[in-house]
């Protein structure tokens, strides 16, 4: 017997010559493209356990057949708001219950997107504020109410508890410092609300629509997160 001629290789080499066939349903033969029967299966080279492809995936096989593009529906874009589209809309909001409240203190509440202050004076009379001091920003709720204002912790300024108006020195405290960042900004009022207790509860007259128009006014381009929110982005 010569060499490359007995049984084990006469099988190799009818191996090799069935490596470029591709078996279609259990069928071996030549490289079809063209899948028919309900069955969707079909052998890679080399292997003898059948892969199942989706039906979507196998009808792209077919031969003659144009091949499935992937529709995209259209992304509808929505026009910027702007502020005036959120006029001024004043609603009574709750913001906390008046059992929380203690005579001559401060508290913060949340209502209608706003920070709003709860003050009250010796007789608990309720007073209602932005928790904004108007100098640098900071919250006013860790301060005092002091001979009828409602005092910064930070740098000491005192605002009317009626009208927000300043009362006595802009940024006395620290010495030398205080006065320093005074003059960053010029001497300005707090903003103050109506405020009422209805029921046991303390309700601010508050604009709804505030929030809403100041986040109008945010630009809107390639790094604007406002847009992704509302798809004025897209």
């Amino acid at each position: 017997m010569l060499p490359g001629t007995g049984p084990v290789h006469g099988r190799r080499r009818r191996d090799r010559a069935r490596l470029g066939a591709w078996v279609l349903c259990g069928v071996k033969g030549p490289a079809r493209m063209t899948v028919t029967g309900p069955c969707d299966r079909w052998l890679t080279r080399g292997t003898s356990a059948p892969l199942c492809l989706p039906r979507a995936g196998a009808a792209s096989f077919q031969a003659g057949a144009p091949v499935a593009q992937r529709s995209r529906s259209a992304v509808q874009m929505s026009s910027p708001a702007k502020p005036s589209d959120f006029p001024v809309k004043n609603v009574w909001t709750t913001v906390c219950s008046s059992s929380e409240l203690k005579p001559n203190s401060l508290k913060a509440a949340f209502g209608a997107g706003l920070d709003v202050l709860i003050a009250t004076d010796k007789g608990g009379k309720v007073f209602a504020a932005a928790n904004v001091c108007p100098h640098i920003g900071t919250p006013l709720d860790q301060g005092t109410v002091e001979d009828g204002a409602i005092v910064c912790p930070l740098h000491r300024s005192a605002f009317d508890l009626k009208t927000g108006k300043l009362v006595g020195p802009w940024c006395p405290a620290p010495p030398l410092i205080g006065p320093l960042t005074g003059k960053l900004k010029s001497p300005r009022e707090l903003k103050t609300f109506q405020a009422k207790v209805s029921g046991g509860k303390v309700q601010v007259l508050l604009d709804v629509n505030a929030k809403k128009r100041f986040d109008s006014n945010y630009w809107r381009g390639i790094l604007d997160s406002q847009g992704k929110v509302d798809g004025g982005y897209y």
